[in-house]
């Protein structure tokens, strides 16, 4: 692989992804400052070379460093590298079993973004929710896994809500 990193941007690829694993392309465009076109090249070279691997995430593409994440890691990053998503996940790692209502009053959301995002992550199997009665309950499906992830991926969440959560789910 030391032959295929010789080029300097392509390095600097390389280390993005490594250090911020799941980011998509114009994320990585926005912190490298490159030519879309350079890098769009630059990222299939890799992907054709087995360096990267690339996660379909609705419309973006997610670019990993092949054998770094594993396949459960991957789909909990692709969501959490997204802001919205990444505040609901923590807010139901704390507050399991959370009531619609509960989770709307602690965002500002309109409740049709809140119940898009809240699908989404169910889709993706993050998040499950339970009829209790009347009631939708929302939680967390393997909070281990998930709060693994913020641990283990922590420098790449550069948001104090990262740290504030680690530092509340060690207390648990």
């Amino acid at each position: 692989m030391a032959k295929e990193l010789d080029l300097e941007t392509r390095r600097e690829i390389f280390e993005l992804i490594s250090d911020f694993p799941g980011l998509h392309f114009r994320e990585i465009l926005r912190r490298l400052h490159i030519s879309s076109g350079n890098l769009n090249y630059q990222l299939n070279y890799m992907v054709k070379h087995d360096i990267l691997v690339t996660i379909q995430d609705g419309n973006l593409k997610r670019y990993y460093i092949i054998g770094k994440v594993k396949g459960m890691e991957k789909r909990i990053l692709a969501c959490l590298r997204n802001e919205t998503a990444r505040g609901l996940v923590l807010f139901l790692l704390l507050n399991p079993n959370s009531e619609f209502n509960e989770i709307a009053s602690n965002f500002d959301l309109a409740p049709s973004k809140l119940a898009y995002h809240l699908k989404k992550l169910l889709e993706k199997d993050i998040i499950e929710k339970k009829k209790k009665g009347r009631t939708t309950l929302y939680r967390v499906m393997d909070e281990g896994a998930v709060a693994n992830v913020l641990i283990s991926y922590r420098p790449s969440f550069l948001d104090g809500i990262v740290d504030n959560f680690i530092e509340a789910w060690k207390e648990r």
